[in-house]
């Protein structure tokens, strides 16, 4: 590949379309702007899985996997990108917290549509109702054993996860392990 110069977060975005899943490594510091912005153009503008890991984890091949389930349209598009990973795990749990919105059923209906594409997920349903929903959901992750957490980011508008805080926010900032996200 040639050198590219210019504006970094254009470059990924146009660069990124072309890629399978971008990758980013988080710094040490938990506020980073510039890391803040190629992760926004990561995730806004090339359309692409972003693969977010923390400073110094080594990534292995990814044998088991969580699935961070709410029912939206951003967290059914990770995971349609994520869909390749998810064939070959040996292991696939998905992490859903039921409400109104989201009942049992539904996610029952959610892994039996994995099982078409011969993903075999085990469920966890998790109350929804948590102070820290993003410790919870990695705390869970991880006790199923999984390397990778796919999560749809930004579920809810960008304004108002930066006025009430998000998910989204707190697991790039507190991430533990790899995440696989999609928006």
């Amino acid at each position: 590949m040639s050198e590219v110069q210019g504006q970094l977060e254009i470059n990924l975005a146009k660069i990124g379309r072309t890629a399978d899943v971008v990758c980013l490594v988080r710094g040490a510091e938990e506020s980073d702007p510039a890391f803040t912005d190629m992760l926004n153009a990561a995730l806004l503008d090339t359309g692409k899985a972003v693969l977010v890991t923390p400073s110094g984890h080594k990534v292995q091949p990814f044998q088991s996997v969580a699935i961070a389930w709410n029912g939206s349209r951003e967290a059914a598009r990770a995971v349609a990108l994520a869909m390749p990973m998810l064939e070959v795990a040996k292991t696939v749990t998905i992490l859903a917290g039921t409400s109104d919105y989201l009942t049992p059923e539904d996610v029952t209906a959610f892994a039996d549509s994995l099982k078409w594409h011969g993903v075999n997920a085990q469920t966890r349903l998790l109350s929804a109702k948590t102070d820290d929903l993003a410790d919870h959901l990695q705390a869970q992750a991880l006790d199923a054993g999984a390397q990778v957490l796919v999560l749809g980011a930004y579920s809810h508008s960008r304004l108002r996860e930066f006025v009430f805080g998000g998910v989204t926010d707190d697991i790039i900032r507190g991430s533990q392990m790899p995440v696989l996200m999609a928006h």
